[in-house]
């Protein structure tokens, strides 16, 4: 009879002790991220909560000037025109910050590049109630001319059909200034990003014979992606929730117009709430906060849209 083969059991090095400062460092981390969570779910409820009146109620008991037969009516042109400024501001920011981004990181002398990468960063620093006095007060009238060519020349294209606003505050001067408020925010991002591409991917795309431009499109973007895309939500998150410029600069209109150069068509969710929160009392304020619900999801819409786009592209995470 023999005896039962004995199990080995693999027995590892001992565990050093946790030292108290790894256990403050451990639980105040812990304690960070659940802040924040707890913070998002914090506003979260109070939005629903203080919308649930404005959303029950009859319309007719609202005050707000100008609110229809239903809360989605008021807030539906309020979101199109804060989805389309924002877009348009990241569509004339994205490629122009990314230039930048490059060429402060691979082309650049360290001098310039190092001067040109304070200057990014204060102009992130500049307070939106500055840029919007510079829309409104300097940008705007000097845009106005080229308006009215673009309605003379293009004004068979929709996007363009006039007439022409005669004081040139209209949605694409607000995206304008938008694009410059949130061009600070993806150069700076992007710049970091492209800065950490490993030196042994450059150095064998530019062994291989590439150009200093092949070896960017091959080793630098597809490294940077993701973060190029984290980037882009940021700045656009910027633009979404922007008031005092948009404020300070927009016609402002209730409809659902893609047209740009006209005055009174489009109006933001923030830039709405700020112009009418002084004056409003009861379900106005109601209302008015479930508009910003709204601006709530789709700012949570838009992350979320982000964080599928880089999980699809992981393969390209800096990380990996």
């Amino acid at each position: 009879m023999t005896a039962p083969a004995s199990t080995a059991t693999k027995v590892g090095p001992p565990r050093a002790p946790r030292r108290p400062a790894d256990r403050i460092f451990s639980g105040s981390t812990v304690v960070a991220g659940g802040l924040i969570l707890a913070i998002l779910a914090a506003v979260a409820l109070f939005l629903i909560v203080q919308s649930i009146p404005a959303l029950t109620a009859d319309p007719a008991d609202i005050s707000l000037s100008g609110f229809p037969d239903s809360f989605w009516q008021y807030v539906g042109p309020l979101a199109f025109g804060t989805v389309y400024a924002a877009a348009l501001a990241l569509l004339m920011a994205l490629p122009v910050a990314v230039g930048i981004a490059l060429f402060i990181s691979h082309y650049a002398p360290r001098r310039l590049a190092q001067s040109l990468g304070y200057v990014i960063d204060l102009l992130a620093a500049v307070p939106s109630v500055v840029f919007g006095l510079w829309g409104s007060i300097v940008l705007a009238p000097a845009i106005q001319p080229f308006y009215s060519w673009l309605v003379d020349t293009f004004g068979w294209v929709p996007l363009f059909a006039g007439p022409v606003s005669g004081t040139g505050r209209t949605l694409l001067t607000a995206s304008v200034v938008l694009a410059v408020m949130i061009l600070p925010i993806i150069t700076a991002l992007s710049r970091e990003v492209f800065l950490q591409t490993p030196t042994l991917h450059e150095e064998a795309a530019l062994a291989l014979g590439a150009t200093r431009w092949e070896m960017v499109r091959m080793a630098v973007l597809p490294f940077g992606r993701s973060g190029l895309i984290s980037a882009s939500m940021l700045g656009l998150g910027r633009a979404l929730g922007e008031t005092m410029a948009v404020l300070m600069i927009l016609s402002p209109g209730f409809l659902y117009s893609f047209h740009l150069l006209k005055p009174g068509q489009h109006q933001s969710i923030a830039a709405n709430i700020a112009s009418k929160f002084p004056e409003a009392s009861g379900l106005s304020v109601n209302a008015l906060i479930a508009t910003g619900l709204a601006l709530f999801v789709i700012t949570l819409a838009v992350n979320m849209l982000a964080r599928w786009i880089i999980s699809r592209r992981s393969e390209f995470s800096g990380a990996n």
